[in-house]
């Protein structure tokens, strides 16, 4: 059984990565925003009559992102001998407002104008989103630039709780991952790897085996008493099939073959063949690619033909 360790000390230490998020959000928008606009992660408040200009980055929503989930290996840490913790896509979601100093609402008034200061703060926030899909120093972020979410119950209702004044607003969408902290097993690591190539016979090598011993089988048979060619027609009828021994090594042993004679064959051939099988277990009977051919047990399945 695996020996569990924590990954952490028994109190958890939490993932900072939504921290960081802010962080980067805050310094995406301050490397386009002018001087004197400030960044706050909260919604103003409206009951001061003076607000200096403010722009609002208002977390409102984080969610696992369930569309982008992956199966992604976890990586074997050789200091603690356990596997990386695995992570899972948050999604965080951001209203962001522009809130600036109380002003006139006449016609003539600059906050009226199509370049008013609220515009153009506004398309600063924009380009500054739109321009760092990622960002350097947080690991797979990825924004974008969304429509309004049910998150936010309706913009009529968020806006009657911040004193009935619309404004312009941008959703901002962020998915990073999380880090798990979870409990792995202490893993013996892989230090060396060796492989040996073990060389093998052909797929057909005991089929020509068999040809091989049937061949030794009929010479033997015509040096003791020589075939004609009824006899040699009808030692064709005789089947040799091979088992081999398997290789245990690079080198190219002798093959000790287990032989099973079938077929059929002549009364005065039956002893005959017996005991020339019986003598082949002394000696090699032949070569076949680079391999010397020994019988060590001969199964005799002959029928005798009358």
């Amino acid at each position: 059984m695996a020996d569990l360790q924590d990954d952490l000390s028994p109190k958890r230490i939490a993932d900072s990565t939504l921290i960081q998020v802010n962080q980067t959000i805050g310094a995406m928008l301050a490397e386009y925003l002018p001087e004197g606009v400030d960044v706050v992660f909260t919604l103003p408040d409206t009951s001061e009559q003076s607000t200096p200009p403010t722009v609002s980055v208002f977390l409102y929503d984080v969610h696992e992102d369930l569309s982008l989930r992956t199966g992604v290996a976890r990586q074997f840490s050789p200091s603690n001998g356990m596997l990386m913790p695995g992570s899972i896509n948050v999604c965080c979601r951001y209203l962001i407002t522009y809130w600036e100093m109380k002003a006139s609402s006449s016609s003539d008034s600059p906050a009226t104008m199509a370049d008013s200061q609220a515009v153009l703060i506004m398309n600063d926030v924009l380009n500054a989103l739109i321009n760092a899909r990622t960002y350097p120093g947080l690991s797979d972020f990825y924004g974008r630039v969304i429509p309004p979410s049910e998150q936010l119950n309706s913009l009529g209702n968020f806006w009657q709780s911040l004193g009935n004044k619309p404004r312009l607003c941008l959703t901002y969408e962020v998915t990073v991952p999380i880090a798990l902290t979870r409990r792995s097993p202490v893993l013996v690591p892989v230090k060396a790897v060796s492989a040996a190539v073990a060389q093998k016979p052909g797929i057909d090598f005991y089929r020509q085996a068999g040809t091989v011993v049937w061949e030794a089988l009929v010479a033997a048979l015509d040096t003791k008493s020589p075939l004609d060619d009824a006899a040699r027609a009808q030692l064709k009828k005789v089947t040799v099939t091979c088992v081999g021994t398997p290789f245990t090594d690079d080198k190219l042993p002798d093959q000790h073959l287990d032989i099973t004679l079938s077929g059929v064959v002549l009364d005065a051939n039956l002893a005959a063949i017996q005991g020339i099988a019986d003598s082949w277990k002394t000696q090699a009977i032949g070569e076949l690619t680079g391999f010397r051919l020994f019988i060590d047990n001969v199964v005799n399945k002959l029928v005798v033909v009358s």
